[in-house]
């Protein structure tokens, strides 16, 4: 086999490093995940502290129930916007926000449901505002459409969602598993190719000395055919420190 294969056997080697889902990719559905499952509680968290706003004390109560409202209502706002589309979501990978919103228009209603729950939500801060006397009132009437969305649609949302992330990482894994039992066979086949350079090397130097002046230039192939050998060397080399990286991937 000749060094040229040697070569092309480092490039497949690397195309097959990169074909498998990424920890990126993982990592960026993860966070979409958690942005949408952040609904519910984030819901809960604006009517407990709206409801301390409309009863606080003082001003002061007041204004730092208004805080962590914000804080709630801004964890609300994303998650809906991961989950209807024509949505801007910040600080969230739009291929992972896309992946989330082709399920969620798999679920019939779902995204009429977040899109209502949304309005009611903003409705109650509207009440907290301008009538706080009816604001309890108002969330206790609100909770069959919250039991309905969280019960019915959101978790089957949920259910799909967790599915596909089990899916993609026992992909991962396999292919993981598969490009380093392949790079397996490429690096032997490396490893081989390096071998005979180095002879060939060794070979040629020994001929070289024992022509003398005449095979100075065949001295100087020699030299290069050596470097070769040791550049394929340190390209093996390299391929198994990745595919050591590659398997602890796997593992994960």
């Amino acid at each position: 086999m000749s060094p040229v294969h040697g070569i092309l056997d480092l490039l497949a080697l690397y195309r097959a490093m990169s074909a498998y889902v990424s920890l990126s990719d993982k990592a960026a559905r993860l966070k979409v995940y958690s942005t949408v499952t952040e609904f519910r509680s984030q819901i809960g968290r604006v009517f407990f502290f709206a409801i301390l706003v409309a009863h606080a004390r003082t001003d002061g109560e007041a204004t730092f129930y208004r805080s962590l409202i914000d804080v709630a209502k801004s964890g609300v706002d994303n998650a809906c916007a991961v989950l209807l589309w024509g949505s801007t979501v910040k600080d969230l990978d739009e291929h992972a926000v896309s992946w989330a919103r082709s399920r969620a228009a798999t679920v019939p209603n779902l995204v009429d449901a977040v899109r209502e729950f949304h309005r009611a939500v903003e409705e109650g801060l509207r009440r907290m505002n301008e009538e706080p006397e009816s604001l309890i009132t108002y969330f206790l009437d609100i909770t069959d459409k919250a039991d309905a969305l969280f019960g019915g649609t959101f978790a089957e949302l949920m259910r799909l969602l967790e599915a596909d992330l089990a899916e993609a990482d026992a992909t991962r894994k396999k292919a993981a598993q598969g490009a380093t039992e392949g790079a397996k066979a490429a690096m032997g086949r490396i490893d081989a190719i390096s071998r005979s350079v180095r002879l060939i090397s060794l070979n040629a130097a020994v001929e070289a000395a024992r022509v003398g002046e005449a095979g100075r230039g065949f001295s100087v192939i020699a030299g290069e055919i050596k470097t070769l050998a040791e550049a394929i060397a340190s390209a093996s080399h390299e391929a198994g420190t990745s595919m050591d990286e590659l398997r602890e991937v796997a593992s994960t």
